[in-house]
């Protein structure tokens, strides 16, 4: 059954790498899912399309498959709000809604990084997060001050961090 579970598609492959720590980077189809809506390329062949809504599908699929991964949620979250500044900043997109899906993800990504133990993982994502503020700068609707403000309200910074 399991084979048959595997072989039915890309999403039951993902589903069960991620559940059962298979293969490499078990992430990766995830972040390619969250890339492909939020930052389509504008000349590819496939109609452009941008789904905030999807790319957050993607997040939920490995949430449930990987239950208590936080620094894996955490991961896919910074990736969410990393691809979305990235691509805002490259075309200029400006959208509200984009930018509420983006903060959303920001904010929802603060309480797990913050509760992960202290160690690489940790440090790696707040130095992360530190830099996504400084990519948002030139976003528009105040999105690296509210970012920025988020930051000091969970005591998330690079000076936060032990030596």
């Amino acid at each position: 059954m399991l084979h048959d579970l595997y072989a039915a598609g890309k999403e039951n492959r993902a589903f069960l790498h991620a559940r059962f720590g298979l293969g490499g980077d078990v992430l990766t189809p995830y972040k390619k899912t969250i890339e492909q809506w939020l930052a389509p390329d504008p000349q590819g062949r496939k109609p452009f399309e941008i789904s905030p809504s999807k790319a957050r599908r993607a997040i939920a699929d490995y949430q449930k498959a990987a239950a208590g991964d936080r620094a894996g949620l955490a991961d896919l979250l910074l990736v969410y709000c990393e691809t979305s500044v990235s691509f805002s900043q490259e075309f200029g997109y400006d959208d509200g809604a984009y930018f509420n899906a983006l903060m959303n993800a920001f904010e929802e990504a603060l309480p797990l990084v913050r509760d992960l133990p202290e160690g690489d993982a940790r440090t790696e994502l707040v130095i992360r997060l530190d830099e996504l503020v400084e990519e948002a700068c030139d976003l528009p609707y105040d999105v690296a001050a509210e970012m920025d403000e988020l930051l000091q309200q969970f005591q998330l910074s690079l000076g936060d961090e032990p030596a």
